[in-house]
């Protein structure tokens, strides 16, 4: 996703003497709408703010969980232990995948965003 690292997106890796040994083949970056296309913008929002080379640059823990892509979820799932399947939580339920209009139409309406997994 982020291609191989550049002096620009993680100078400090990129200047240390074993980098520049192993000699790494150049992947440019991938966008994520290329990798996840059925991802919305909340979620690539998110994944691109987490997925970052430098640790200062990348969204703690406790932000993410503040992020609006988990905010419309139930506070419920927050609250589970370890060893408790997030389907256990009123209202969640699995649903099988809808046809690409239907996921493209969902996508427009963002007051419909993830309504079908709670009830």
């Amino acid at each position: 996703m982020l291609g191989t690292p550049s002096s620009s997106s993680h100078p400090q890796m990129c200047n240390s003497s074993t980098f520049r040994l192993c000699r790494f083949p150049h992947y440019r970056p991938n966008s994520l709408q290329n990798a996840c296309p059925r991802i919305d913008q909340h979620a690539n929002d998110l994944l691109h703010r987490l997925l970052q080379y430098e640790g200062r640059k990348r969204l703690s823990a406790a932000d993410a969980l503040q992020h609006s892509f988990l905010q419309c979820l139930p506070k419920a799932i927050f609250e589970l232990s370890d060893c408790e399947s997030v389907m256990s939580v009123p209202g969640v339920r699995l649903v099988r995948d809808s046809a690409a209009s239907d996921r493209m139409s969902c996508q427009n309406n963002r007051s419909n965003r993830r309504q079908s997994l709670f009830l």
